[in-house]
Order: C-alpha cells, then sequence, then structure tokens
C-alpha cells in the first residue's frame, strides 16, 4: 500500500509475525528501508522516521500488520495521527458504533485508564490491543479532547512489556492505571499548572493453564512533559505481603482522597490497588460493620445475587465453586508530600482501606477510585465473578463514608468507615469506571461499555469498544449521583428531531407526573430495532427499567433503584444506550447490537405521548451530533 506522509516525521506499525526472517519495507525517494522483525517474537510494534511530503509504499514479508498510523507533527494535539489501512480484521466496515460516544480507531478497547486534564486538554487513555478485535496483549491508547466530546487520536502511550511481545502463551500487558499532573518539582498539582503527566500503572504477565504459578502483577510509573513521549517505565510497588491474591492491580492515584484525615500529613498521595485477603484478616473489623457473621456461601452472597465466571449462567449453573477464603479488598498506599513519586520508598502499605464481606464470595475487586466529594469520602469498585437475577453481571459499586487512621504515621492503617453503599449503574454494560478531578474542580468520570453477553457484531464495526459519556459525580443525600456533563448538552445535542429522521440517533426526555394518578400505569415504548431484535423502556409493575429482545436477554430486565421517577433521559446512539433517571440519581448503559439494519425509533417515541396514560409525556427529542 501507498501512503503520502504530509506532515508527519513517524510511522508505526504493529502486527503479528508468521515465519523466520520477516521484515517490513519502506519504499520512498527510489530507496528501500528494511524493517527487521526479531524471530524470537510473536508480535512486533516497529517505528522508523520518514520524510515529509512523500509517497511511502509498505510490503510486509513473513508478517501481518494489524494497526500502524503516522505521527510526529507539530500540532499532533488537533491533527492527531493518521491512520493507515490497516486492521485485524481488514474485512471489517470503517463505521463507528455510535455518533457521540469515544470509540477506538480500531481493533479492540477496554478500561479508561489515566483520565486527566492537562495545560487545559483533557486525555484519556484506554486498555488496547493493537493486534486484535478480541482482547489481547494490553498497551494503552491515547486521545485528547478540549471539550469532552470531540476526540482526537495520538500514538500509543505505552506498549505491553517484552514477554508478551516474545511469546503468544504469556498474556498481559500494560494493564490499568491512572494519571497525575505536577508541576516542576513533582509534586501533585491542577493541572493548568503542570509541567508533566505522571503515569501509574500495573505490568502483568501469566501462562492462562498455571496462571497460580506464573501470574505477576506490579505497579510501575512513568512520565511525561508532552503528554506524547513516555519515559521508561518504573516499579514503584511490589506485593506488601505473601497473603495479598495474585489479583494486585488496577493503581489509581489520587490527591483528594486523604485529605482532612486527622493523623494523615495534608497533601499526601494515596493508591488504591484492588486484591484480596484471606477472610478473617481484618478481625472483624469489616465483616462485623457489614452483618458478616460467619464465613461460608450463604452468609457471603447477598439474596439475589450468585458467584459465577459468565454472564450467561444461572445460580443453579454447577460449573464454578465460589471461595470464601478471600475477600475483595481494596489496598492502600501513601506517599507524603514532597516525595519522589516514581521511588519505591515513598510509598507506605497502609493497609486495607475496605474489604467485601457482603460481596465476599466475589473473586476480587478491579479497577478501584478512592477520592473525596463534597465532603464526603467515597470508593468504586468493581466485583469481580458475581450476577444478580436482573443479569447486572460485575457490578461496580460505591461506597460513602469516611476515612480514619487507626495506625500512626510510620505505620499507617487507613479505613474507610461505610455509611451507605450501592450501585454506578443500573443497566448491563458498564464497568472499570474511572474519575479525575478537572481544572474546574469537577469530579468526572468515565466507564467502559462492556459487552458481557456478546451484543456486539464484527459487520458492525471494525473497533470493539466503546465508553459511556464522561459524566459529573455529585453526592446528594449520602448517595452517588452521575450525570452527564453539560459539554454534552452544549456540542453532541443538535436540534428538534422530526419523524422523517427516524434513522438518526437521538436525545430524549420523558417527564411523568407525579401528582398523576395515573402515573403507575405500566407501559412498554420501544427505542430501536434492529433486524428481529428492539430495545425497550418499559414499566413493570410500577417500576421503570430496560429490556433487550430479541438476542437472547428477553428474560432479563434491568430496574432502576428509584422508586418515584420524574424525569427518564434517553440517549440512543447507534449500538449504545445510555439512560438517566432524575438527572443522575440513578444511570443505565446498554449495548444494543444484532444483524440488520437499525432503526433508532424515533416514531415509536413521537407517538409515546399518545399512547400512554395522562401524566406523561415526551418533553423533548432532538438529534445527537456525529462527532467521529
Amino acid at each position: 500500500m501507498r501512503y503520502n506522509t504530509s506532515n508527519y516525521a513517524r510511522i508505526d506499525l504493529y502486527g503479528v509475525r508468521e515465519g523466520n526472517d520477516a521484515q517490513i519495507l519502506l519504499d520512498y525517494k527510489n530507496d528501500t528501508h528494511n524493517l527487521t522483525i526479531k524471530n524470537s517474537d510473536k508480535y512486533f510494534h516497529l517505528s522508523a522516521t520518514v520524510p515529509h511530503d512523500t509517497q511511502i509504499s509498505i510490503t510486509a514479508e513473513r508478517a501481518r500488520i494489524t494497526f500502524g498510523y503516522l505521527s510526529e507533527c507539530e500540532n499532533i494535539y488537533e491533527q492527531g495521527i493518521k491512520m493507515l489501512d490497516y486492521s485485524a480484521e481488514p474485512e471489517l466496515p470503517r463505521v463507528s458504533q455510535s455518533s457521540t460516544h469515544f470509540e477506538p480507531p480500531a481493533n479492540w478497547m477496554n478500561d479508561p485508564n489515566g483520565l486527566v486534564q492537562f495545560n487545559g486538554v483533557y486525555h484519556m487513555f484506554y486498555q488496547f490491543d493493537p493486534f486484535g478485535w478480541d482482547w489481547g496483549p494490553m498497551h494503552w491508547g491515547h486521545a485528547v479532547s478540549h471539550d469532552l466530546v470531540h476526540w482526537t487520536h495520538l500514538p500509543v502511550a505505552l506498549d505491553a512489556h517484552d514477554v508478551i511481545y516474545a511469546d503468544d502463551e504469556w498474556v498481559g500487558g500494560a494493564f490499568s492505571g491512572s494519571a497525575l499532573p505536577v508541576d516542576a518539582d513533582g509534586q501533585p498539582c491542577n493541572g493548568a499548572n503542570a509541567i508533566a503527566i505522571n503515569i501509574f500503572f500495573t505490568y502483568h504477565h501469566e501462562i492462562p493453564r498455571i496462571a497460580a504459578e506464573t501470574e505477576v502483577e506490579c505497579q510501575y510509573m512513568c512520565s511525561s512533559t508532552d503528554g506524547i513521549h513516555f519515559t521508561k517505565p518504573q516499579m514503584i510497588i511490589d506485593r506488601e505481603a505473601d497473603d495479598f491474591g495474585v489479583d494486585f492491580r488496577d493503581s489509581k492515584i489520587d490527591v483528594t482522597a486523604l485529605r482532612g484525615v486527622e493523623g494523615v500529613e495534608e497533601g499526601s498521595s494515596f493508591i488504591s490497588i484492588a486484591t484480596n485477603l484471606p477472610a478473617g484478616f481484618d478481625n472483624g473489623y469489616f465483616s462485623e460493620a457489614q452483618g458478616v457473621r460467619a464465613f461460608d456461601v450463604e452468609s457471603m452472597t447477598p439474596a439475589g445475587h450468585w458467584f459465577t465466571e459468565s454472564a450467561w449462567d444461572s445460580a443453579d449453573c454447577e460449573k464454578w465453586t465460589a471461595s470464601t477464603e478471600i475477600v475483595p479488598v481494596i489496598a492502600g498506599y501513601i506517599a507524603s508530600p514532597g516525595s519522589d513519586l516514581g521511588k519505591p520508598e515513598s510509598w507506605t502499605y497502609s493497609g486495607a482501606l475496605l474489604a467485601e464481606y457482603e460481596y465476599g464470595v466475589a473473586k476480587t475487586y478491579e479497577c478501584p477510585d478512592t477520592f473525596e466529594l463534597d465532603g464526603r469520602k467515597v470508593s468504586i469498585a468493581a466485583l469481580m465473578h458475581v450476577r444478580d437475577s436482573r443479569g447486572a453481571f460485575q457490578p461496580v459499586n460505591w461506597y460513602v463514608g469516611n476515612i480514619v487512621q487507626q495506625g500512626t504515621q510510620d505505620a499507617p492503617l487507613l479505613r474507610l468507615n461505610v455509611q451507605s453503599r450501592g450501585l454506578c449503574d443500573f443497566g448491563s454494560a458498564f464497568y472499570a469506571v474511572q474519575s479525575f478531578e478537572d481544572e474546574r474542580g469537577r469530579r468526572i468520570a468515565v466507564g467502559w461499555l462492556v459487552d458481557w453477553y456478546g451484543q456486539r457484531r464484527k459487520s458492525t464495526s471494525a473497533s470493539n469498544g466503546a465508553m459511556t459519556f464522561p459524566r459529573e459525580l455529585h453526592i446528594v443525600d449520602g448517595t452517588l449521583r452521575s450525570y452527564p456533563v453539560q459539554e454534552i448538552f452544549d456540542y453532541a445535542v443538535k436540534d428538534k428531531l422530526s419523524t422523517a429522521d427516524a434513522d438518526s440517533p437521538y436525545y430524549a426526555r420523558i417527564e411523568l407526573d407525579a401528582d398523576s394518578k395515573e402515573v403507575k400505569s405500566d407501559f412498554d415504548v420501544i427505542l430501536a430495532e434492529k433486524g428481529d431484535a428492539s430495545v425497550h423502556l418499559e414499566r413493570r409493575d410500577g417500576v421503570i427499567g430496560i429490556s433487550i429482545r430479541g438476542t437472547g436477554m428477553d428474560a432479563l430486565f434491568y430496574s432502576t433503584h428509584v422508586d418515584s421517577v420524574h424525569t427518564v433521559e434517553i440517549f440512543m446512539d447507534g449500538t449504545v444506550l445510555e439512560v438517566f433517571i432524575n438527572k443522575g440519581e440513578d444511570a443505565g448503559s446498554f449495548i444494543f447490537d444484532a444483524p440488520g439494519q437499525l432503526t433508532q425509533s424515533v416514531t415509536f417515541l413521537e407517538s409515546f405521548e399518545f399512547t400512554i396514560s395522562a401524566g406523561i409525556k415526551l418533553a423533548t427529542i432532538r438529534e445527537l451530533k456525529n462527532v467521529h
């Protein structure tokens, strides 16, 4: 294939070696440049400097290129990378799954990582596989935005480490983590005053068939002064004790978590890490607070929930065996103000901030996050291998309370005393949420639209993954609320839509009159159809929820926990649906995909107010912009 380099100065190519003596040939200006692939490696990432405004021909010999781009230009934040026409699935259509939700340029994407605002620019890193449409060796993809709506793709920020490239028997890579803006002394600061970004993340590798003997997870840090080029990662945190589980990952740094905590130096940094510890390690501190008196499956499984490693498996499935010998834990690490955050000696283990006994059958936490919000302390984390009767798999929980110091400054022991808890999202497709504080002081969170039920189709798009809208978080009456940032309404929502635009993605707001005697009437309205499948907004027995039919999920009804629903806001965006109840009192995220033509059913919605009893009306319906 031939490309013009335009004003770019570098080419990056990722792919898979398919024979010995493999190489990539770059032909330009009557010369051939050979990029050699190691015979010892399964995967490759090759890069080279290229001249501006030059036609370049690329030939792969005994190798397959799965992802490639041009980079290094003067205005990279505005222009972004130039994608080359390579994909792990070249036959797939180069179309987006949605109009307004963030997606990778191609291939697999999962957890949002390193969310940060740096010198006025929002950065989103994310788990990315340059080699395939499915999950594989984890890298950090990267994009930037000035408004949280329009995103520009940048070069891959972090590669998987050498052991992953060398042998595909090993799996893992650069797993999830976080980012922190720092000043000239390497100290945390407002992003507007920062001169660098520090990245904290987990390197993971294992051989799945012997995971217990081979799995390694440690926390690393690297830095960048331009948000593009990063220093070599250095390990900062290893497992603290032998009784930590093999799961020890997803380091999330925050400088607000310990504000005002008595016995902790003001300005200390805090890292949350997901792991597990033996049940009873805390001598009853967390288990008694959660009302768990015995360490058995019945006592450590809430009603209507069960342990499973698959979203599809029912409560009576005998395929999986729950363990109550370990419990999910958020492990904490503290760094004093003024310390070098890139040095292992700067980080002190502060004990288990939180242990989950109520859902003690869960394998571990994932993607923990601890911060201060509206004067309260909040932890968020997902519970692995748990499902409920509604169909929610690996639910993301929030915990609100206060942090207390039970140790000393030299030997800290920090505990989160939980005063209230709940689910971050009532939908089927919300996971790995991460938050950050932007330069205006807003606490903003983004989640991964996970596809537990296999809804997404390769025929839909060459990319496999999307993120939720950025949501602003608040604590109201002891509960966590989440609602799209104002920028979504300012830049992603257009004018009123007519029935002539029935296939357009849309935003709709439905209002329910709480004073109406008929407001509790049940209803069922189609939000979108695709082939034989459809997604519905329903009220069953007085409860608002979402159902998806024709994809194998017909028996599931995802209901909100809110009893008195006044408004339902719907973002029906291609294969993505987000629903917000009472301006953020609850939220639901869904993936909807099936073979066939998509109809985003404005026609159904506009007839809604005429088919439902008094007290319910369609207040507005507006088109969503295509921002890709």
